[in-house]
């Protein structure tokens, strides 16, 4: 199996339906229209219960639980204003 990286979650949708690729990683709102439509199948959700009816990773057992990460970058040498982020 081999891993191809990709721009994002539109990108993965023309791998996957163009049948391209086995499988994709991304958040579940990036495929939910396509898994609704039938043109993909949910294999699994990675955090630690199941959600809308597909099961967990580790209710597959696979002892895994993830996050859906984001992140937020500046450069390196940016001011402490353009750098910090008030939540």
């Amino acid at each position: 199996m081999a891993c191809i990286a990709s721009k994002g979650g539109g990108d993965q949708v023309a791998n996957i339906v163009g049948g391209h690729v086995t499988a994709g990683v991304a958040g579940r709102g990036e495929f939910a229209e396509h898994i609704k439509g039938g043109r993909m199948r949910a294999l699994a959700v990675s955090g630690p219960r199941k959600e809308e009816g597909i099961a967990s990773l580790k209710e597959q057992g696979i002892d895994v639980v993830l996050g859906n990460w984001r992140g937020v970058f500046g450069a390196p040498l940016a001011s402490a204003p353009r750098s910090a982020m008030r939540w």
